[in-house]
């Protein structure tokens, strides 16, 4: 009876303590008073109510970080998203005066060279700013608690074990593909003027700083392609803009080749190095590096 009562009156000092009223004085000596003052002084109890002090500090904090975190990367968006638009303007502009250009060439003999380094200039400044916006947005995704969506794919409950991730491709493991992470954003600087293109990629790698890298062009060189495609690239820009640029002028002149060999050329990462071939070609778990720069790039700015 007596630990019935001991029970009771526990069960109502913790009640009125939770709801903050004022008890009643216990009487002096009485075991309503050995509670009371338990729960003000009693050890544990201080450090339980220091811990969710502490608990509501951090998250106030936490809010305060991200609130900063989304600004920022909102910032950076609206910036990136400006210098598109501008891109954009400026290849209206260098289409006019490009055009411009040609009909004084064909009159007198000058202006294509010039016309066709403007030309070059403005589409690797419109590449260069489509990636800068690219990057912008996953950083606001994943500022706003979006990257996990983002990198984790619908689940497939078909599956004969359970609920498993519909994963993409996985990207390559080992030595270089930590190199390939590492050179995905790195500066590089080019002043190349119709060189092939294992030259080409060759110069790229050697500014990057990876000179030893496996490059396979099993489609591409001489005795495949005839004539084999050159490049012209006078840019400063990031390592996977400046190889998706020089793919995309590799492309463009794909009407000059054989029609055996013509076809969409890209960049694949693969556990030894990269891999250049058609697109109908590549390893069918072979990520682009467009793509491999991606999910880097998403999975760093989630664990930020």
């Amino acid at each position: 009876m007596r630990s019935l009562i001991l029970s009771a009156v526990l069960l109502t000092a913790v009640t009125v303590a939770g709801q903050g009223a004022k008890p009643k004085s216990p009487a002096p000596g009485s075991v309503e008073e050995a509670v009371t003052n338990a729960l003000r002084h009693h050890p544990d109890i201080k450090l339980a109510e220091a811990k969710v002090r502490m608990a509501e500090a951090e998250v106030e904090q936490t809010k305060f970080q991200v609130a900063q975190l989304v600004s920022a990367a909102f910032v950076r968006m609206e910036q990136a998203e400006a210098k598109v638009e501008q891109a954009k303007k400026v290849m209206e502009l260098t289409s006019l005066r490009v055009t411009l250009l040609e009909n004084l060439g064909k009159k007198g003999g000058v202006g294509l060279a010039a016309s066709f380094e403007m030309t070059q200039a403005a589409e690797l400044a419109a590449l260069n700013a489509k990636a800068d916006l690219a990057a912008a947005e996953l950083e606001l995704k994943a500022a706003t608690g979006a990257a996990q969506r983002y990198l984790s794919p619908p689940i497939d409950t078909k599956g004969p074990t359970g609920p498993q991730p519909a994963v993409g491709k996985p990207l390559p493991v080992g030595a270089v593909a930590d190199k390939l992470k590492a050179l995905i954003d790195k500066p590089v600087k080019l002043d190349l003027k119709a060189a092939d293109l294992d030259e080409a990629l060759a110069a790229v790698l050697k500014s990057a700083g990876e000179p030893t890298l496996t490059v396979k062009l099993p489609k591409l060189g001489r005795g495949y392609l005839d004539p084999l495609p050159t490049v012209t690239c006078a840019c400063e820009m990031s390592f996977t803009a400046t190889v998706q640029s020089i793919l995309d002028e590799v492309n463009s002149q794909m009407h000059a080749v054989p029609a055996t060999m013509r076809g969409k050329y890209d960049v694949y990462v693969r556990e030894y190095g990269l891999l250049v071939t058609r697109a109908e070609d590549a390893p069918k778990d072979a990520p682009t590096l467009t793509e491999f720069a991606r999910q880097v790039r998403a999975e760093k700015a989630a664990k930020k």
